[in-house]
């Protein structure tokens, strides 16, 4: 039996029938060419649309953060040294720098009674309680926190001038009793004044400081308060007057 014919290019036929099957399926695979191509534009292009729908998003969602007031309210709190202080930020609080000062640490503190044997026989001991309904003088040991119906005092510093016009800026910044206002004024060089309690009758005796100059001149006695503060007249004290005493305003009202 005679093999099948493999080939039909050649003399017999006069046809090239490999070149002419190639140049068909060229033809083909041209059109298929084409159509992947295409498909592979409309892919970048879809890829395109979907990067751009991603960043117009990103766009939408940062406008409006932009368009809350509170995006250009916050705030953000720092410390020079968090090992000793950290802070963090509640509300809208006003900027700027808060130095703070340690001036007394906590410490513990404990008193204890001695013991008794019953609840309504033996005598606890002897002596006299005053209770006062309303206030009690102003001590030196009375903590400023304590002063003017508990507002407190603003810490600053104050300017005192006595009568001879020497003057003197005292820092209160660290005062935390009345004990420390009068010895900062006692203490302050270059004026001739000293601060006490004011125990004078017709004043406002033992709810005021008193302050008395000893310059011997006959100018003005002056207290005003340094860089628009409020020190001076939260202790009761600011005043300009012509004479050698200043009685203060009462502080230790509740």
């Amino acid at each position: 039996m005679a093999a099948p014919l493999q080939n039909i290019s050649g003399l017999i036929s006069t046809i090239d029938w490999n070149e002419t099957i190639d140049a068909l399926m060229s033809i083909e695979r041209a059109y298929v060419n084409s159509l992947q191509e295409r498909i592979d534009a409309n892919n970048t292009k879809l890829t395109a649309w979907g990067s751009f729908t991603a960043r117009l998003l990103t766009l939408q969602n940062y406008a409006a953060v932009l368009n809350r007031s509170s995006t250009f309210q916050a705030t953000k709190a720092t410390s020079s040294d968090e090992s000793i202080l950290t802070a963090t930020v509640t509300g809208i609080p006003q900027t700027g720098t808060y130095p703070l000062k340690v001036y007394q640490l906590a410490q513990t503190h404990q008193i204890i009674s001695q013991g008794y044997s019953d609840t309504d026989t033996t005598i606890v001991g002897t002596g006299t309680i005053t209770i006062e309904v309303g206030k009690g003088f102003v001590d030196r040991e009375t903590p400023l926190e304590w002063l003017n119906g508990q507002k407190g005092v603003k810490r600053g510093s104050i300017k005192i001038t006595d009568r001879s016009g020497a003057s003197a800026v005292i820092d209160l910044t660290g005062a935390l009793t009345v004990q420390d206002v009068i010895e900062a004024i006692n203490n302050a060089s270059g004026i001739s004044v000293t601060a006490e309690i004011d125990y004078d009758a017709g004043y406002n005796v033992g709810d005021a400081i008193k302050l008395t100059d000893t310059s011997g001149g006959s100018g003005n006695f002056k207290v005003e308060e340094v860089n628009g503060g409020s020190t001076a007249a939260d202790l009761g004290i600011l005043a300009d007057v012509a004479s050698s005493v200043i009685h203060g305003e009462d502080i230790n009202d509740i």
